[in-house]
């Protein structure tokens, strides 16, 4: 009884994580402003979790950074 009381105490405590992350990415999918991050190998990944264009101006680290609108902003 107290291995199935764990069992999903612990997965009660997985779900709650996932969930959480997943609504913190759907909320910074809805930010107004991505960074565009030109890495070393020649990816560009959009990071879509700025309210301003300032904001996302500081987050720079290289030159061949650019911030842009988000394209599925609402």
């Amino acid at each position: 009884m107290k291995t199935m009381k764990l069992v999903l105490a612990i997965s009660i405590s997985i779900a709650a994580v996932v969930t959480a992350a997943n609504a913190q990415e759907r909320l910074r999918k809805n930010e107004r402003w991505c960074l565009e991050s030109r890495e070393s190998r020649g990816g560009s990944p959009l990071l879509c979790r700025f309210v301003s264009y300032n904001q996302c101006m500081q987050s720079k680290t290289t030159i061949g950074d650019r911030c842009m609108q988000n394209p599925a902003w609402r």
